[in-house]
């Protein structure tokens, strides 16, 4: 079951902290700029990926950014704009997937079992149904990683 918290999830302390990104090598809105505002490693070792063997959806590179805190950059959309679904509900998956892995990589060699941490992956500028992905999200992490959606205080 996904828990929901609000605030921002880039002020987490640990984690892994999944984002959606394009596979054309460019994070220019939504939480894709403030990653890359606020965390420019990670957006070098997305830029990094692009250059030297392209982005492919369902992949996903990362950086630790802190101790224990992890962006990781999931491919969920091929191209991005306005106007149609620009996310792939299947790449979506395929990032969980490669997420968990990672996950059970950083358990097993640093004893630590990372929370899942997300935003409304693919629901905001990806233009895609929150209801399917979030249902995506649940079904491949399995239950006992803590899943973790993050929402704007509606407060602020």
């Amino acid at each position: 079951m996904i828990e929901t918290r609000y605030g921002n999830a880039l002020n987490v302390s640990s984690g892994l902290i999944v984002h959606g990104c394009n596979c054309q090598g460019v994070m220019g809105g939504g939480f894709a700029l403030e990653v890359k505002n606020r965390f420019p490693e990670a957006y070098h070792e997305y830029e990094k990926v692009h250059r030297t063997r392209g982005l492919v959806l369902g992949d996903i590179c990362f950086v630790e950014v802190a101790p224990m805190k992890f962006i990781v950059n999931g491919n969920t959309q091929d191209k991005f704009g306005p106007g149609k679904r620009q996310v792939n509900y299947d790449a979506v998956a395929e990032v969980f997937i490669a997420t968990v892995k990672l996950a059970k990589v950083i358990e097993t060699h640093r004893g630590f079992k990372p929370e899942i941490i997300f935003p409304q992956i693919g629901a905001g500028l990806g233009g895609g149904d929150w209801k399917i992905i979030s249902a995506i999200i649940d079904a491949v992490i399995p239950d006992d990683y803590t899943k973790v959606l993050f929402l704007l205080d509606p407060n602020q």
